[in-house]
């Protein structure tokens, strides 16, 4: 089936499948549940896939607390997305490192909206970074990617907002790369979102076929390499009458700093 864009891609994307739900011919395995100093999580299940190198679920309640400081993005003057970015690095023993703060850079190539222009947030804030499950969202993504010390994190927290007045935008580019090798979608929460609000759809490089097609959870996330598919996530939209968001974690590799180039499409057979 050919996905593009036009009128096609909304169809296809609200035929939704349960996160758990993966196509036959790929290989998963489950991992125990971690403990980090007697903070337990839910056990991850992994699929090893190709783009999608990993299905994760955690629970993040105790991330919740932080989305109401996360800044308004400025660069979005319709006020409905907030967002902060940090970098970092995991070193061998599973320490993170937080590296030197900067600005964000893509090329207008990948992203039309917002690209070849250097924007400026604000550092995630540093108590977010002692919060276990984050820190092991973080560690997991790089495993999954074998990332060694030197390998810089681009990670950000992102709230889309929406009310009766006010439209989320999640994917403002439409279906899209980030224009790097390794990218995780982790959804931290929401509130007030219609049943079929904020649909994450995955594809193969081509765009042809759908490697997932569903509602992310709070707690569930995707790691996917980004240089292999494309992804897009629908409008955050509300239950009649009320406000509501939808928090992410994203991460990427490389770190999308000014001066580094993107990562092209590799043309897979």
């Amino acid at each position: 089936m050919k996905i593009g864009y036009g009128l096609m891609l909304p169809a296809l994307l609200f035929s939704r499948v349960p996160i758990t739900q993966i196509p036959p011919y790929f290989r998963t395995q489950t991992l125990n549940a971690a403990t980090m100093k007697g903070h337990s999580v839910p056990s991850l299940d992994i699929a090893r896939l190709t783009p999608i190198q990993e299905q994760i679920v955690v629970n993040t309640r105790s991330l919740r607390t932080f989305f109401s400081r996360i800044p308004q993005d400025p660069y979005v003057s319709e006020g409905f997305r907030f967002k902060a970015i940090a970098r970092v690095t995991v070193t061998d023993d599973g320490l993170l490192v937080l590296q030197p703060h900067g600005p964000l850079f893509q090329s207008a190539e990948i992203n039309p909206t917002h690209g070849d222009i250097s924007r400026n947030y604000p550092p995630i804030e540093d108590k977010l970074f002692a919060d276990p499950v984050f820190k092991l969202i973080i560690k997991k993504f790089a495993q999954a990617f074998h990332l060694r010390a030197n390998q810089e994190i681009l990670v950000q927290v992102q709230l889309i907002k929406c009310s009766s007045r006010l439209l989320g935008k999640t994917a403002v580019e439409g279906i899209h790369r980030d224009g790097v090798i390794a990218l995780g979608i982790v959804c931290l929460g929401k509130r007030n979102l219609l049943p079929d609000a904020a649909v994450t759809l995955i594809t193969d490089h081509k765009r042809e076929q759908v490697l997932f097609n569903g509602v992310l959870s709070p707690g569930q996330g995707l790691f996917l390499f980004d240089d292999r598919s494309h992804h897009y996530t629908t409008d955050v939209t509300c239950v009649s009458n009320h406000e509501g968001y939808r928090a992410v974690m994203l991460l990427s590799y490389p770190a999308a700093r000014p001066g580094q180039p993107m990562v092209p499409l590799k043309d897979i057979a």
